[in-house]
């Protein structure tokens, strides 16, 4: 039968055990228990966790930091003309700049369509000023968030 190590008071236990007999403690499911106290699955389950939780920034990404709560929100990409673009003012909706919004709309009317196609060249511009207005700070690191290959 194979045993596992209890963390908190060292003994054995057997591995279809939820809970250490001796302590008390309950154990993790079996497949990510086995997977963690094994040696050989450590370096690859590490890398798999830091290759997940940071994400890969372009030099056009632009980030900014909320300073009430800390939040980080990835604001302007380089597919975000793209997506002005293609989407209109749906684009300008989902980003939450409302204004912006109703004023594509509205040009994109006047105009028979021709602002469509101008509008998205204002995106980068457009988006650092809502969230400037919102008193976010733009955050310019561009090493923090990339992983080195």
């Amino acid at each position: 039968m194979p045993l596992l190590f209890c963390p908190d008071c060292r003994k054995e236990v057997q591995l279809y055990h939820k809970s250490c007999p001796h302590c008390g403690r309950l154990h993790l499911p079996v497949s990510v228990h086995v997977a963690y106290t094994t040696k050989k699955y450590r370096p690859r389950l590490a890398k798999q966790k830091t290759e997940q939780s940071i994400p890969k920034k372009s030099p056009r990404d632009i980030y900014y930091r909320n300073p009430v709560n800390g939040y980080e929100e990835c604001g302007v990409t380089n597919l975000s003309p793209v997506w002005a673009f293609l989407f209109g003012s749906f684009y300008w909706i989902f980003r939450g700049v409302w204004h912006h919004a109703l004023l594509s709309f509205l040009l994109a009317l006047m105009t028979m369509l021709i602002s469509h196609f101008i509008y998205p060249f204002f995106t980068h511009k457009i988006m650092r000023s809502h969230y400037a207005r919102q008193g976010w700070i733009e955050i310019n690191d561009f090493d923090k968030h990339n992983i080195k290959e």
